[in-house]
């Protein structure tokens, strides 16, 4: 592998808590990527107590994927996190503390996801589990005149499906998609296939619709997972373009956040159960403390 001169001149010296050679490793990947600037995140595989960094340049920003090396405290690829580089600087959010801080935010504002950040989403989103790779999801980008133009087709469906519906009631309607910047339709169209049934697919379809919303959130941008009768009405699924087996799983609706998200109270715990001979409810409470 050919290394740049910024390669070699970080492996002299070793990065803190690395050896000479996984800090030669990891420069020469840094520097390999960085210059041949690829298409596509390139695939890692972490070894034994060694860490590794993939990075694709995206024009100002770059979505980092790290594995993280064995520690007391973790295994091998346990830490997996994502990095925003921008011009203000780097920020790193773990896997883990996305999941836990995310929050839908209903008021957006201008401006909406980059070119360069519609890639990273989809990515995401291609990465949900996918029985047989069947790859069932179909995605759509409605951003600028186009939402005044799918806000008309949103208005026509209710007055087709209420024909005595108030005017006032379609002109709120018609500007729905006008509440962000951006709305990413995420539909899945399912394939007849022995093993995976339709709701395989679909669910499919919702994983890969939460990968979006995460990756919203580690990209600084706010998103909100909208359905309601537009997403089941057939005349809109025609109008957008799909087929009539086509199921829309929902409008993400993307754009920087206007205000802070309002998190509710809730109780964050999964009701679980332990099977066996004597089922018992799983403390997960209990395991948390424990963990902490």
């Amino acid at each position: 592998m050919q290394v740049g001169t910024d390669a070699r001149v970080a492996a002299r010296s070793p990065m803190p808590g690395r050896s000479f050679s996984q800090s030669w490793l990891l420069a020469s990947w840094r520097a390999t990527l960085v210059n041949r600037r690829p298409k596509r995140p390139p695939f890692l595989i972490a070894g034994l107590g060694l860490g590794l960094t993939a990075r694709a340049h995206y024009g100002k920003i770059a979505s980092v994927i790290r594995i993280g090396a064995a520690s007391p405290k973790c295994s091998v690829i346990q830490r997996f996190s994502i990095v925003q580089n921008a011009a203000q600087g780097e920020r790193e959010m773990d896997v883990l503390e996305a999941i836990a801080t995310r929050s839908s935010v209903s008021a957006l504002s201008e401006p909406g996801p980059t070119d360069a950040q519609f890639a990273i989403l989809l990515r995401a989103a291609a990465r949900a589990p996918d029985h047989a790779r069947l790859r069932p999801w179909r995605f759509l980008i409605i951003r600028g005149e186009a939402r005044q133009r799918f806000g008309d087709v949103v208005a026509n469906a209710l007055r087709v499906s209420e024909p005595g519906v108030a005017p006032e009631a379609l002109d709120r309607e018609r500007l729905k998609p006008l509440r962000a910047p951006a709305i990413l339709v995420v539909a899945v169209t399912p394939t007849p296939n022995p093993k995976v049934p339709e709701i395989e697919q679909i669910l499919a379809g919702g994983a890969a619709t939460q990968n979006i919303l995460l990756a919203a959130h580690a990209l600084g941008l706010g998103a909100i997972w909208r359905t309601g009768a537009p997403a089941h009405d057939p005349r809109v699924v025609e109008a957008l373009g799909f087929s009539p087996q086509t199921r829309i799983i929902g409008f993400v609706y993307l754009g920087a956040p206007a205000a802070p998200a309002k998190r509710k109270e809730s109780d964050d715990r999964a009701l679980a159960v332990e099977w066996g001979d004597e089922p018992r409810e799983f403390d997960a409470a209990g395991a948390a403390a424990d963990a902490n």
